[in-house]
């Protein structure tokens, strides 16, 4: 157990009779559901006590937007603010590029009320089944498919009944069972599936960029420039009609996804769209180039996406693609027809029927 960022409570704070140190890489969720289990108590119980006003497992707390909250946080359980603070997900988001919404390469909640709807937390059976459970930062990634510690397959549902990972719900009290149906989430498969290498080479490298490895790239980009050329790659690969035709010109194997955000996406389809941007990395800017070309992408394609680096200039090389005209031309809701059925509704229905007529002519 981490032992550092340990304080005393905020003046006027009580705290917890029985305090915890967080984990190594522990998520903030984990930590308290941890610290619930540890008084006996389930953790909606839990925070009612000790928040009575307010509805902590309503949103993602992992998120960490709220410092107020987290810092008297910190004061019932003996812990630092920062140290609370590294087991949000905020610092993440500034460098990922956060949002109002689904922020990006981060696996999203989608929270109603207490449940959640979507498969945000991976788990490591290995991991988990070691010492005492917990949930750690890294598997809320959404390029993360194997556990970074010893290459394990995550997995983002219960083994036993395909429910979503939702620990601080387990009525057995154990962030290893299945809040569903009470099984353990740990159980190995005995045949896991198998993470394409270029996904793995994709992750290992993203967790260098994100661990401040220097001299680490991510096809051309450096630093922080890797998380919005990915995510701009994956925006575009995930389309229907653009994933088959470049998984065909990178030589893959055909594969074809449910069509929603990629922080939305159930691992297995994660997989799918990182072995195809790996491959679409490789080689850059030759393989980028020859791929785009032949799923026929131009440069609208692109122009909703962030353009870090070098990409925007292999983009340039690209046709510049059709502007559709959406400009709108009323034909019945102008301002002098509309007058006209004030004044002369028979004139109107001759000037209307006139109009129509006109607008669905095949000779125009």
């Amino acid at each position: 157990m981490a032992g550092n960022g340990v304080a005393q409570p905020a003046e006027g704070a009580m705290r917890w009779p029985l305090p915890s140190a967080p984990y190594d890489d522990e998520i903030l969720s984990s930590y308290l559901a941890r610290a619930a289990f540890r008084h006996r108590l389930p953790p909606t119980v839990f925070a009612a006590q000790w928040w009575p006003d307010r509805p902590v497992w309503n949103r993602d707390l992992d998120r960490g937007e709220e410092t107020a909250w987290l810092a008297d946080l910190a004061g019932r359980a003996g812990l630092t603010l920062e140290r609370v603070q590294t087991m949000t997900l905020d610092a993440l988001r500034r460098r990922f590029g956060r949002g109002s919404g689904d922020t990006p390469l981060i696996l999203s909640a989608g929270i109603f009320h207490r449940t959640r709807v979507r498969h945000a937390v991976q788990i490591c059976p290995r991991c988990l089944a070691d010492g005492e459970p917990y949930v750690r930062r890294a598997w809320r990634y959404s390029f993360v498919l194997s556990c970074p510690s010893c290459m394990t397959l995550l997995r983002d549902a219960c083994p036993h009944c395909g429910a979503a990972i939702v620990p601080h719900r387990s009525y057995r009290w154990r962030l290893d069972a299945c809040h569903a149906c009470g099984l353990d989430l740990a159980h190995r498969d005995p045949h896991p599936a198998v993470v394409p290498p270029a996904a793995l080479d994709l992750q290992a490298r993203l967790l260098a960029v994100l661990a401040n490895d220097p001299g680490t790239t991510v096809g051309p980009w450096e630093g922080d420039d890797a998380f919005s050329g990915l995510r701009a790659l994956v925006t575009v690969a995930r389309h229907p009609d653009v994933l088959p035709a470049l998984r065909a010109a990178l030589g893959l194997d055909a594969a074809s996804i449910s069509a929603c955000r990629f922080e939305r996406m159930r691992a297995g389809n994660r997989a799918v769209i990182l072995e195809t941007v790996g491959h679409w990395l490789s080689d850059w800017p030759n393989r980028f180039f020859v791929a785009a070309g032949s799923a026929g992408l131009t440069q609208r394609s692109f122009r909703k996406v962030a353009q870090p680096g070098d990409l925007a200039l292999q983009i340039l090389r690209l046709p510049e693609g059709f502007a559709r005209d959406r400009t709108f031309v009323p034909v019945l809701q102008d301002r002098a027809l509309k007058r006209l059925r004030r004044q002369n509704r028979a004139g109107y229905r001759r000037v209307r029927a006139a109009r129509l007529l006109a607008a669905t002519d095949p000779r125009r």
